[in-house]
């Protein structure tokens, strides 16, 4: 009596996990979602005009809004669309702003948006963005380039001093905005009377190019 009851369990088992192995594999088969991997493989690709017409045949496809493949092919779509420049690239941020407002990746997009209207030399609502972000959200690349141009949109707003604290946070990083920040930081030094902070910053600059120079011979 007991080998039968667990052989039947271990019949029970066997036919459990065969169901959940079928379900996994209907999931992973279904339409949409083959639709999003090949928008995601677009995406990696750097294939942004095939990607943003498959993520939107998906949000085509995908009926529940609220999901969160759903929320991902929005956030990707509206990044190809930045990526393509295309005209509707603000309004896309807008429309994914509204419609996620709780999302993560808020921090990203209104980054995006931020260095749209920098591009633009819409400096005043750059700053407008940048100045509510929240930088730990964003990569330490992103970070570099978030501090550099927030500085840039202060000293074109003319506050000097708090683009000083921007460019302070990008002079000694690996980044490539680490050698233009360093400037706009002497520049306003020299501009502010301070000319012992500003020849440092400039024979920094200097020595910096010496370096690069220098080892680009060896």
């Amino acid at each position: 009596m007991r080998t039968s009851f667990i052989t039947i369990n271990i019949i029970l088992i066997i036919l459990l996990s065969s169901v959940n192995l079928i379900a996994q594999q209907t999931v992973y088969n279904d339409a949409r979602n083959v639709i999003f991997r090949e928008a995601l493989t677009l995406f990696d690709q750097h294939n942004f005009g095939s990607a943003l017409t498959t993520f939107d045949n998906y949000m085509i496809e995908e009926q529940n809004k609220k999901s969160a493949s759903y929320e991902d092919a929005a956030y990707y779509s509206t990044i190809c669309t930045i990526n393509l420049g295309t005209k509707d690239a603000v309004t896309r941020i807008h429309k994914f702003i509204s419609d996620f407002p709780s999302s993560a990746w808020l921090p990203a997009i209104n980054f995006e948006l931020g260095n749209i209207y920098y591009k633009d030399k819409k400096y005043s609502l750059a700053l407008d963005i940048y100045s509510m972000l929240n930088p730990s959200k964003l990569s330490a690349e992103q970070r570099s380039e978030f501090y550099y141009k927030k500085g840039y949109c202060q000293m074109k707003q003319s506050q000097f001093d708090n683009a000083l604290g921007s460019y302070e946070k990008v002079m000694d990083t690996k980044s490539s905005y680490s050698k233009p920040a360093n400037y706009y930081y002497a520049h306003i030094q020299y501009q502010k009377g301070n000319l012992n902070e500003a020849l440092t910053g400039f024979r920094q600059l200097k020595m910096k190019e010496s370096l690069r120079n220098m080892f680009h011979y060896i």
